[in-house]
């Protein structure tokens, strides 16, 4: 076991803990912190009623993984009146050391107590495995993670680890199936997904931030993204789970971003400490030309957002920062006839109403008809 020596650290909230190796004298600890554990979340292997640990046998266990300075078993402790309490833990090992072609693979699994979630401590053991990873030569770590645990796999994704597939029923818990994902981070591998050779310019209005999108994005994106309500009235199928929001950035807005197109921007709130992207706004090249003469514009926006006037202060930002910077000549755009909101929307924009095409889209199993706008370039330079 990798020796990690007793280290301070504060949490986000002020609460002083000690990261250390665990050592055999933590058994009686481990096994409260495993009953909490089940107790608090269905999102670990631990369930309620689960037999205690053998504490001998985990002290015997504990001490031979002291021979192996590829494994880590970290623990996080809160100061307790009668000494020591676990609050945390994340376990690494080596998937197959002996097998030449696997050696590589590492694997790991973190709990933590609920009480300390959200202040900081996830996102310290990850930081923490990633350089105990580089020291015994993982080159990949996997995890498995439920798909219901959403706070768990956004630590993960942000840390920079990739949702590699979903195994469908991966639990049976109270009777029912439970999906997880398979996740996977790997280090000195090239990543196409995260080149970054061209991103649209951040920009900037009184109450949002528009940037490019990232993978870290995905879940954010799919709070609002399988909602019926918003995907009614766009021209894509609500998101069914975080692997089509993730889809939709690696296969839709990474390669608009190769191809310069200022399409899509995320829409983030300034004043939400979270960061969390709220939506979407951009324009994409609407002739198959590789020139920014004439464009389309598109957005979607989480639906408790609605009302407030930010799409049309998104749009606004995007159309002065295009027209100021590209040659674009048209922006066009279209939504359907029963969107009054955004039909509102683009006409604060200063779109000009052109006209109505009958049964012009079949979406969600029905044609619609659409309502046309654009703002020529003429046009903005009057407004």
């Amino acid at each position: 076991m990798s020796r990690f020596a007793p280290t301070p650290w504060t949490s986000r909230d002020g609460t002083q803990l000690v990261l250390r190796t665990l050592a055999p004298s933590d058994a009686p600890s481990f096994g409260a912190f495993n009953a909490r554990i089940a107790e608090e979340s269905t999102h670990t292997l631990r369930y309620v009623g689960q037999p205690d640990p053998n504490l001998e046998a985990l002290e015997k266990r504990w001490s031979a993984a002291a021979d192996d300075a590829s494994s880590l078993y970290l623990g996080a402790f809160a100061a307790s009146g009668t000494g020591e309490r676990l609050v945390g833990l994340v376990a690494f090992y080596l998937l197959r050391p002996e097998h030449p072609w696997l050696l590589h693979i590492g694997h790991f699994g973190m709990m933590i107590l609920k009480e300390h979630w959200g202040q900081g401590l996830g996102t310290q053991f990850l930081s923490i495995l990633d350089a105990h990873a580089a020291r015994v030569g993982c080159l990949r770590i996997e995890a498995e993670v439920r798909t219901p645990n959403e706070r768990g796999l956004a630590l993960y994704l942000r840390a920079g680890y990739e949702i590699e597939g979903t195994r469908r029923g991966a639990a049976r818990i109270d009777g029912a199936f439970v999906d997880s994902y398979v996740i996977a981070k790997r280090f000195g591998v090239a990543a196409p997904d995260r080149d970054r050779s061209w991103r649209p310019k951040e920009l900037s209005t009184q109450r949002l931030l528009l940037r490019g999108l990232e993978l870290s994005d995905a879940l954010a994106i799919f709070a609002y993204a399988r909602d019926p309500e918003v995907a009614k009235w766009t021209l894509w199928s609500a998101h069914e789970s975080p692997a089509d929001s993730r889809a939709f950035i690696r296969e839709y807005a990474f390669p608009s971003y190769a191809r310069r197109q200022h399409e899509p921007y995320g829409l983030i709130l300034k004043d939400d400490p979270s960061r969390e992207v709220v939506g979407t706004v951009g324009c994409f090249r609407s002739d198959g030309s590789t020139k920014d003469l004439r464009l389309e514009m598109g957005y979607a926006l989480a639906r408790p957002h609605w009302g407030k006037g930010l799409m049309a202060e998104a749009g606004a930002e995007v159309l002065r920062h295009l027209f100021a910077t590209t040659a674009v000549d048209r922006i066009q755009a279209r939504c359907k006839v029963e969107n009054v909101g955004s039909a509102r929307v683009l006409e604060k924009l200063g779109m000009r109403y052109e006209g109505t095409l009958r049964r012009a889209l079949t979406h969600a199993g029905r044609p619609w008809d659409m309502k046309y706008y654009s703002i020529l370039r003429d046009d903005y330079g009057a407004n």
